[in-house]
């Protein structure tokens, strides 16, 4: 269990448009239920907390990609810009 690790306090997974899909319930502020969709069930909402992360994850994880590109891909870099 990952949360059993040593230094593992809560968990989050989000796909490659930042959307969270799965967390942990530790570690996170849990808001109240909202009532759900089908037949009477509550569905939990997400964690301001993981919406803001996952984010920021998110952004910086497609500004990493462009620099990389820039960098290493780029047939009009200097090589300046290397140093």
């Amino acid at each position: 269990d990952l949360l059993s690790q040593p230094g593992v306090k809560a968990y989050m997974v989000f796909n490659d448009m930042g959307i969270p899909v799965k967390w942990s319930s530790s570690g996170f502020s849990v808001p109240s239920a909202t009532p759900g969709v089908a037949g009477g069930a509550t569905q939990m909402p997400i964690p301001p907390e993981i919406t803001h992360y996952a984010a920021l994850i998110s952004d910086l994880t497609v500004k990493s990609k462009a620099t990389c590109r820039r960098v290493f891909f780029d047939d009009d870099l200097e090589s300046s810009e290397l140093v």
